[in-house]
């Protein structure tokens, strides 16, 4: 993956065998990665590190993972972190749970690495044009306000 390498993602799962395969998944695509076991955690670590991307289980010991979602992207910091949430099973509830929690997609365990890498890729590329887009927009604004 190209851009990886410049992508945080955050794995939040209280399973450790497949929060450590998700995490191996990753570190071969050069992701930096931090692991949070339940939803207290996975606040308190996004809000110090900021990912781009979390990969959040439904199912946590604290609280769900779509309040637990919700919650981070309550954070005015974290509004723009993009979130796939992972679940035991698929299907129409689980997905429109996501979307109204703020997740933009999710996937079913056990994980397919292709699956998710290509769900990641493409929010990569949404984070890479909506940053180019925000620097595009300081610049003018900067620019703007010196009279040019």
């Amino acid at each position: 993956m190209k851009n990886a390498e410049k992508l945080t993602v955050l794995i939040v799962d209280a399973d450790a065998e497949e929060r450590e395969l998700v995490k191996n998944m990753l570190l071969r695509n050069h992701f930096r990665v931090f692991e949070a076991y339940n939803a207290i955690r996975a606040m308190e670590l996004a809000e110090a590190h900021r990912p781009e991307i979390v990969l959040m289980s439904v199912q946590l010991p604290d609280m769900d993972g779509y309040e637990c979602c919700r919650r981070i992207k309550s954070f005015i910091s974290l509004k723009n972190v993009r979130v796939i949430m992972i679940a035991e099973k698929g299907g129409f509830e689980i997905s429109e749970q996501a979307y109204q929690h703020g997740a933009g997609d999710f996937v079913t365990k056990p994980v397919d690495e292709d699956e998710l890498l290509q769900k990641i890729e493409r929010m990569a590329r949404f984070i890479k044009i909506s940053n180019t887009t925000k620097s595009t927009m300081k610049r003018m604004s900067n620019g703007s306000d010196t009279g040019r």
